[in-house]
């Protein structure tokens, strides 16, 4: 039964310690990838921008070791755990105490209904029936997002910067992500892409799906999305880990991460991620 969990980080690296009840600890490394930075130089001076990237990096990694610990808690005693974390040394040092609980329901198939978000290619798409248009006021999609978080019982959108966009905001949907991006400047703002992105382990309440023409994108094995595309009449351009539907405006992100991921394709797994633009936008972006 694990009770308490620290999480932290150096120049070389992060990992986070399991404690369970007779006071056993279990060391995990965790993945270096986009997480290390540069040390604090002789002069006690921090890199431009360093305490910026350690904050996002560690919630990250919080959210990360939680759904790892909690995913073994179900496996191995099928019960949920909850942590609560506070900070010994912000933001690279962190302590959190598990708290179990009965699992939840979208654990399990038919456990709770979907959060459906409907891709309509050219126009925007449904979020559980709320229409959010491409090219929208940037406010109408904070507003969207907004009242995504409500539906779901979610924390409020978060900020994140993205290279080449004005704004980015995210609200997680179960076990997945919901994010926009926009561009613009002031009253001219506007939406230029919907970002769908399921977690590591489908279900969650409520669990997130993506569909285009009846079609669960984010579900199938790829190789199955791609071929029921390609005979609804899409044209798809495969490049390392990502389906390109230049006429749709859409991508489809193998399952390395999602966006951020590196590595190619695998046709067996399921893809991670699927973004929307309008179509005009997207090919100027190809060539």
């Amino acid at each position: 039964m694990p009770v308490q969990v620290v999480l932290r980080g150096g120049p070389e690296g992060w990992y986070y310690l399991v404690k369970d009840q007779s006071g056993e600890e279990q060391l995990t490394l965790l993945p270096t990838l986009g997480t290390r930075w540069p040390p604090i130089d002789r002069r006690g001076s921090e890199p431009p921008g360093r305490r910026a990237h350690l904050t996002e990096v560690a919630a990250d990694l919080r959210e990360y070791v939680e759904q790892t610990v909690n995913d073994r808690c179900f496996e191995e005693l099928g019960v949920e755990a909850d942590i609560a974390w506070w900070p010994i040394d912000e933001p690279a040092f962190w302590e959190g105490s598990v708290t179990l609980r009965e699992p939840d329901p979208g654990r399990f198939p038919s456990g709770t209904t979907p959060f459906v978000v409907e891709l309509q290619p050219e126009r925007g798409a449904l979020l559980n029936g709320n229409a959010l248009l491409l090219r929208a006021p940037a406010q109408e999609a904070w507003a969207a997002l907004a009242s995504v978080a409500e539906q779901c019982g979610a924390p409020p959108p978060w900020s994140s910067f993205v290279c080449g966009r004005s704004g980015h905001r995210t609200v997680r949907v179960g076990r997945g992500h919901l994010s926009v991006s926009t561009e613009g400047e002031g009253s001219e703002e506007r939406l230029a892409e919907i970002l769908a992105e399921r977690g590591r382990v489908r279900r969650g309440s409520p669990e997130l799906q993506v569909h285009l023409d009846g079609i669960d994108l984010l579900a199938e094995p790829s190789a199955d999305v791609t071929w029921l595309l390609t005979e609804l009449g899409y044209r798809s351009v495969r490049h390392h880990r990502t389906l390109r539907l230049p006429e749709a405006g859409l991508v489809l992100y193998g399952p390395e991460t999602g966006p951020g991921g590196h590595g190619a394709l695998d046709s067996g797994q399921p893809f991670a991620a699927v973004g929307l633009e309008p179509p005009g936008a997207f090919e100027s972006r190809l060539r």
